[in-house]
């Protein structure tokens, strides 16, 4: 499942890096509003599996997680 939704931002934006920046707003003072931006986006694709417990696997600083895997 985790592999699925990589592919699909993988073919919506070339990489992940690219789909970071894409999350980065010039006028926030951190980066936690683009890690939020991002992990939603990955976790988009997770929520597609009905019946499964995924969203833990990425973290969300917009949720109060600390996010230290993905610092």
């Amino acid at each position: 499942m985790l592999f699925e939704a990589v592919s699909s931002v993988l073919k919506e934006y070339s990489s992940l890096k690219n789909l970071f920046i894409s999350s980065i707003n010039s006028a926030d003072k951190n980066v936690i509003n683009a890690l939020g931006m991002f992990s939603e986006r990955l976790n988009k694709g997770l929520k597609k599996k009905k019946g499964r417990y995924t969203h833990y696997l990425i973290s969300n600083p917009l949720n109060g997680s600390t996010c230290k895997r993905m610092n």
